[in-house]
């Protein structure tokens, strides 16, 4: 199959047929929230029916596929929220890799979006740091954040209210990123007496994770907040220490990234809100744009999705690892 010769459309012949200067067309195209959404959805409509393809020898655009990254991962729930967002907006993405930032002020960006802190001393746009601190780099500069001193206050709080008082804290991974610096401070904060007693941080290893729960077990807790990634299935840990859950021990676990429900029984989760983060990163974005900055920092809640997990303890009984 051959593909015959287009005459290509220029942005000059597509800003005449949708009666606006050529400059319009070029931030309609781009995403520039500035430009009003009637107006660019008549742009967006006159190129379709013209068959525009921004194509020239300077400006080219890939599709990059990062197929084993769309799975039940972090960052590819949250990428995928972001797309879902900016294509509600008619922003337009571009990957750009860490190598690639010295170079940014050479393209026009309306804003950017970091999934995580990212250092730079200047910054020509709005930037949004998702789960990493607002740096002072201009006025123009904002974090939206997941609320983990809110979740883990709200975990403690349901493990309370069913009776617990023994209160385990499981972190299997990095303590050093944003969000678990966060929890593992939320933690000690709520709970001021020996929290240090009731705290597990490890590698993120099967191994590691079945002989801290036997060490917080045997310390006699009867709650535990499951800060494990959910490669490191809880219910196989427990069965395989012979826990029942939540017999022997309530759970609330975080991040199960959208497989909560292959366990049994129904866990009590705490997840990340990547819809709303991605709203509120592009949110800040357009305010900025339209002189209305707002907050350098928003916490977007988690969401906490019932489960059978949480009971309460059992009257006078020991845990049968606590000899």
């Amino acid at each position: 199959m051959e593909f015959s010769a287009v005459k290509q459309i220029g942005i000059k012949e597509l800003a005449q047929a949708a009666g606006v200067a050529p400059s319009t067309v070029s931030r309609a195209l781009a995403g520039n929230p500035r430009i009003s959404k009637e107006t660019a959805e008549r742009i967006l409509r006159t190129a379709a029916d013209l068959g525009y393809q921004p194509y020239t020898s300077r400006t080219r655009f890939l599709a990059l596929f990062l197929p084993g990254l769309m799975e039940y991962t972090y960052t590819g729930l949250l990428l995928k929220a972001i797309q879902r967002e900016a294509f509600r907006r008619n922003y337009r993405l571009e990957l750009l890799l860490p190598d690639g930032l010295p170079r940014m002020n050479e393209r026009y960006f309306c804003g950017g979006i970091a999934l995580g802190k990212v250092n730079l001393e200047s910054c020509p746009f709005p930037l949004v740091q998702i789960n990493g601190k607002a740096e002072s780099l201009n006025r123009n500069s904002f974090s939206v954040c997941s609320d983990d001193f809110g979740a883990i206050a709200e975990s403690v709080r349901r493990f309370r209210a069913a009776g617990h008082v023994r209160i385990g804290f499981l972190l299997a991974g990095n303590p050093d990123t944003c969000n678990n610096r966060n929890r593992i401070a939320a933690f000690r904060q709520v709970l001021p007496e020996d929290p240090e007693k009731w705290i597990e941080i490890i590698p993120n290893s099967e191994y590691e994770v079945d002989a801290a729960v036997i060490r917080l077990m045997k310390r006699g807790i009867t709650a535990l907040i499951y800060l494990v990634p959910s490669a490191v299935n809880p219910e196989k840990v427990m069965r395989r220490n012979r826990i029942r859950i939540p017999e022997d021990l309530s759970l609330i676990v975080w991040e199960m990234l959208g497989i909560f429900q292959e366990y049994r029984p129904n866990l009590c989760v705490a997840e990340q809100n990547f819809e709303r983060l991605a709203f509120e990163s592009l949110e800040r974005i357009a305010s900025s744009f339209a002189g209305k900055p707002g907050k350098k920092t928003v916490f977007v809640p988690y969401v906490f999705r019932e489960g059978a997990s949480i009971v309460s303890p059992r009257s006078g009984a020991r845990s049968k690892h606590c000899t």
